[in-house]
């Protein structure tokens, strides 16, 4: 069954310019002329959302049984891009200094990849699976001052809010004392499997948990955008989703992101949150 994806909603449906002085159509203003120190920054997001849950009863005998299983909530998982960037320019502008503030927009899918739907998307609802994309990318600029600690940089990322490692060689780890120098587990493609349910739904070490072979994924991640029970579009709300989007962001700068597939932090035992971008700031989002 196809994915329907709803109209892009934005998140800051306002103007533009912040600060500074916007160009008037018509108006002659003085000119001013560089160098300048220019910053920009972007954020797009691509999100599933995916259940937890827990055995909940068993019935059982020689002759047959009956397993239930119940849903305990739903998170999200994403796929995160990000970009910073700062220049010399020469260039002669209609103003002193402009600063646009940084918007977002929702392209959420109203059914989830097997075709199920959960209520009808709105401007305050993520839906099961979409993105979030920059509308508007931040824009500063200001006299250069060598002073002020200007310079010209470029940083990009790509990263994730979850990690993957193969089940057995983190059972091995695991299960083996550092004395003993176990194998450093293997970590694996992550986002290959950021709609597999039936590795998210519980975890592996939990009563209940839907064994795979021993080669399969292990699977972390935060509760990232948490919803308890069954999930409903009528759960979400816009404060939760800008929560969501300042978390991800804050991530960024304190480069609390696992790269794909994720590096192994032998001291911690688990994988490193180690990308981001530390000049990215949730500072310079605007949502209303």
């Amino acid at each position: 069954m196809p994915v329907v994806v709803a109209t892009p909603s934005s998140l800051y449906p306002g103007g533009t310019w912040s600060s500074g002085t916007a160009p008037v159509s018509g108006i002659t203003t003085s000119a001013y002329q560089g160098p300048w120190y220019i910053e920009e920054q972007s954020l797009n997001i691509d999100y599933h959302r995916i259940p937890g849950g827990e055995l909940s009863s068993t019935t059982m005998s020689l002759s047959g049984n009956s397993i239930t299983y119940r849903n305990t909530g739903t998170k999200l998982i994403a796929e995160v891009k990000a970009k910073y960037s700062s220049r010399k320019d020469w260039t002669t502008y209609n103003t002193s200094t402009a600063q646009v503030p940084q918007t977002f927009e929702i392209v959420a899918a109203s059914s989830d990849t097997r075709g199920n739907t959960y209520g009808v998307i709105n401007a305050s609802s993520l839906g099961p699976q979409g993105s979030i994309i920059t509308k508007t990318p931040f824009y500063r600029r200001v006299p250069w001052n060598d002073l002020s600690g200007h310079s010209e940089m470029t940083s990009s990322m790509t990263a994730t809010t979850y990690f993957g490692v193969n089940q057995r060689d983190f059972k091995c780890y695991a299960a083996s004392s550092a004395s003993s120098g176990p194998a450093i587990p293997q970590t694996i493609d992550q986002t290959k499997f950021n709609d597999s349910w039936e590795h998210w739904f519980i975890d592996m070490n939990s009563k209940g948990y839907l064994e795979y072979p021993d080669n399969g994924p292990f699977l972390v991640c935060e509760y990232l955008y948490w919803l308890p029970g069954g999930y409903s579009v009528s759960q979400e709300s816009l404060r939760k989703i800008i929560a969501m989007i300042d978390e991800i962001g804050s991530k960024i700068t304190d480069k609390k992101l696992y790269t794909i597939p994720a590096n192994w932090d032998c001291t911690r035992a688990w994988a490193a949150q180690d990308t981001g971008i530390s000049e990215y700031s949730i500072y310079r989002h605007k949502y209303s």
